[in-house]
């Protein structure tokens, strides 16, 4: 018994995370262009996300 509130209690953990990641996803003011490495050598700075903008690390 002890085992099954254990393992629900992880499971409803992770879900609630998970959960708040991708509500955080949809409610970003800011688009994101899935680059992992902004500030790691350039990594995404000529990715753009619209004309006239800056790239998707911020403004360099």
């Amino acid at each position: 018994m002890l085992d099954t509130i254990i393992v629900v209690a992880i499971v409803a953990i992770a879900a609630f995370f998970v959960g708040r990641r991708i509500l955080r996803s949809f409610t970003a003011k800011q688009p994101g262009c899935g680059c992992g490495g902004c500030g790691q050598s350039g990594s995404c700075s000529g990715i753009k996300d619209s004309p006239g903008k800056h790239d998707c690390c911020g403004s360099r």
